[in-house]
């Protein structure tokens, strides 16, 4: 008696399946190495370098001012400062020498950090009175616009009360006009024959009066 098992057959037909479902690794090709080739590349026209604008930078005018006995340079754009500049510096050194003089044991640097804080101090004080004169004259400047208008609008009444007073002058005249010609008229003499027409038509008047009492 025989024994016959399919295993050997099963995994032969298993294993030729697998074979044939895994995809197949594609050749690698090489690649080209890019290094092997070079191009010299050389430029054969230049632009030509665009020129710098040329700033025109004002002239600096140095001014030799002198303060707490040492000398500085002060740079200004316009040599018709150089008065205002020096009037300044000696503004500063009276400033510097009256703190050492009150202070005879004070440091320099001390002289000058009481001296910036005395002039922050009086430029304080400036612009607040700046600052109160400006308030009071933009009142100042509201009031006049106000009066202003109230002038122009007393103008504006006072030309209507001109033109209706010339407005009744006028009126007035031409009825007193109308009112002397009427008397005018009253105190002319009748013609005769005007005369006559009134006298009969007076006659006529009286006749009827009689005939009515009658």
């Amino acid at each position: 008696m025989e024994y016959h098992s399919n295993t050997g057959s099963l995994f032969k037909q298993y294993s030729e399946s697998a074979k044939k479902s895994k995809p197949q690794k594609a050749k690698e090709t090489p690649e080209q190495d890019s290094t092997k080739e070079i191009v010299n590349y050389r430029q054969r026209y230049k632009n030509k370098r665009a020129s710098k604008p040329s700033s025109d930078k004002p002239n600096s005018f140095k001014i030799d001012v002198y303060i707490a006995g040492m000398q500085h340079k002060i740079s200004v754009s316009d040599p018709d400062q150089e008065s205002y500049v020096q009037m300044i510096a000696d503004q500063a050194n009276r400033m510097i020498e009256s703190i050492s003089d009150s202070h005879p044991g004070f440091h320099m640097s001390n002289v000058l950090v009481l001296a910036l804080i005395n002039a922050i101090d009086e430029w304080n004080q400036s612009e607040h009175k700046r600052l109160t004169m400006t308030d009071l004259q933009s009142r100042f400047q509201s009031e006049i616009d106000n009066l202003k208008a109230d002038y122009a609008q007393i103008r504006e009444i006072n030309w209507e009360l001109k033109k209706e007073i010339l407005r009744l002058k006028d009126h007035i005249e031409h009825n007193s006009k109308s009112r002397e010609d009427a008397e005018a008229l009253s105190k002319i003499e009748p013609l005769p024959l005007e005369s006559l027409v009134f006298r009969f038509s007076e006659d006529n008047d009286s006749e009827d009066e009689i005939n009515d009492d009658n």
